[in-house]
């Protein structure tokens, strides 16, 4: 980094959080006049606040300007393993799982259950038709278990079906 760069931090380091507290200064001192104040000196009182508010947002800006890079490293510090591991454990899965079911979309892998009422496509696990509501799979009568459509017997009670 050259040097105009570095002088030109350390000024705004320095400028920076003084413009910074003489706005918060204005910007109380006025909230205290306002509350104790006659109306002939409410146009001042108002020129005070908002030339407070003013240095408020430019010391502000000075000091973040002056500060960004140790700002910006505490950040990276802070944030950084974090990310990692929200990336590591929560993101990437997600994403795997995601880019697998666009393949099996794109590819028509995707296995669909078609509806014994209406005809109408279910995905692969699904009980009841999205379209007409009734049952994809066929149930015994005796222990409700969940049976193939061409099973003849329960596997889990042997009921007849």
């Amino acid at each position: 980094m050259n040097n105009k760069h570095e002088s030109i931090k350390k000024v705004l380091k320095v400028i920076g959080p003084i413009i910074l507290v003489v706005g918060i200064v204005l910007f109380i001192t006025t909230i205290i006049t306002m509350t104790s104040m006659s109306s002939d000196t409410f146009g001042m009182t108002v020129f005070t606040g908002f030339g407070g508010v003013a240095c408020i947002g430019i010391g502000s800006i000075c000091t973040s300007i002056g500060y960004g890079r140790e700002i910006a490293k505490y950040g990276v510090d802070e944030y950084g393993p974090v990310a990692k591991d929200v990336h590591k454990d929560y993101i990437r899965p997600m994403m795997k799982e995601a880019a697998k079911d666009i393949k099996d979309v794109i590819h028509g892998d995707e296995k669909v259950i078609v509806c014994p009422s209406c005809g109408a496509s279910n995905q692969e696990g699904s009980k009841f038709c999205d379209q007409c509501g009734k049952a994809l799979v066929k149930t015994c009568p005796s222990c409700n278990k969940a049976v193939s459509e061409d099973a003849l017997y329960c596997p889990k009670c042997g009921t007849r079906l």
